[in-house]
């Protein structure tokens, strides 16, 4: 549906959010590289407390 609200001429962000989701985890076992090119776009959230 994006690429179709874009073939249209029309700017898919004024309709849709996308979102992409990588675990923790497997953002820190990602190459350097790959993690660079995501850096700029990246939000971290903090968690409750934990008592362990």
């Amino acid at each position: 549906m994006v690429e179709r609200i874009r073939a249209a001429g029309e700017d898919p962000a004024e309709y849709v959010e996308i979102r992409f989701k990588v675990p923790e985890r497997a953002y820190a076992a990602w190459p350097e590289a790959n993690r660079q090119g995501f850096e700029p776009a990246r939000t971290v959230k903090t968690g409750a407390r934990s008592s362990r």
